[in-house]
């Protein structure tokens, strides 16, 4: 099994250290320090991720170069700050609000950085909101609920290190489904990938999608698939192996190679100082 499947199996392996990774980023939902705005953009060209050694500065980008980046300058800032206050200091940011095609539901997340002094002991986690705009029934979920029981077992009390964000990408097409990224991973550790998570509007359930079927390292998360809109896209990469894989997974976990394949989101964004973009289709960028 290779570390990204150990982690989702729950479990935890050694490893040498979690870098931050550079993003090659054109369009799209791109994360500035004050928070997401929104862009114009066409579907992504599948990316290789890039790993620095410890000993280099850290770069201000999403360690898996997302389409749906986490805002990682802003995570490196408070982390600095921290070190230079020499005081473990709790930061949160909030993500857009996803607003459904009919407009009923709205999705957002607020990210919670815990920077500690210590760069390993720093940890990243999120709070999931989900609202029907009519009756304003609300369902939450917290990003370390989803850790599987054996790893948590292996976590310090504190959860020091841990990576885990929900991170609300976009609606399906019909709406009733909400995709969103469940970034893993551990910093100080060369491990971080994604596993994609389904919320159904009709069930009012979290389903959690990866590739199984597979070596690879790291696994990001593309979007729906415009082949066959019910399944996921997903790049995984070996370290060490410049070849990159692109999947269509279902919610059986069934995959298929889908090399040509383009993802897409779809809805309305608000981002948390502006008024609601209206494009009919949000894709990553290319």
């Amino acid at each position: 099994m290779t570390t990204a499947q150990l982690f989702a199996s729950g479990i935890r392996v050694p490893l040498p250290s979690l870098v931050a990774m550079s993003l090659l980023w054109t369009g799209g939902l791109v994360w500035h320090l004050s928070g997401p705005v929104l862009a114009q953009h066409q579907s992504p060209t599948p990316i290789e991720s890039t790993l620095v050694s410890p000993s280099q500065s850290l770069p201000a980008a999403d360690p898996l170069k997302s389409p749906f980046p986490l805002p990682w300058a802003w995570i490196v800032a408070q982390q600095k700050l921290a070190a230079l206050s020499h005081q473990a200091q709790t930061y949160s940011q909030k993500t857009a609000t996803f607003i459904s095609p009919d407009g009923l539901y709205q999705a957002q997340a607020e990210l919670i950085f815990q920077a500690h002094p210590n760069f390993a002991q720093n940890q990243l986690t999120s709070t999931l909101t989900i609202t029907n705009t009519q009756t304003q029934a609300v369902q939450q979920w917290q990003s370390t609920s989803l850790i599987d029981p054996e790893l948590r077992q292996d976590l310090p009390p504190d959860g020091a290190g841990l990576i885990a964000v929900l991170w609300p990408v976009g609606w399906s097409a019909s709406g009733e489904q909400l995709l969103i990224r469940h970034f893993q991973g551990l910093f100080s550790t060369d491990f971080a990938s994604d596993v994609a998570v389904i919320w159904s509007r009709p069930q009012q359930t979290l389903t959690a999608v990866w590739p199984q079927s597979v070596d690879y390292d790291h696994a990001t998360l593309l979007g729906w698939s415009q082949e066959q809109p019910d399944q996921i896209l997903f790049q995984t990469t070996t370290m060490g192996d410049p070849k990159t894989q692109v999947w269509a997974v279902n919610r059986q976990q069934e995959m298929l190679a889908r090399p040509s394949d383009r993802p897409r989101v779809y809805g309305q964004t608000l981002t948390p100082n502006s008024q609601a973009q209206s494009p009919t289709l949000l894709s990553p960028a290319k």
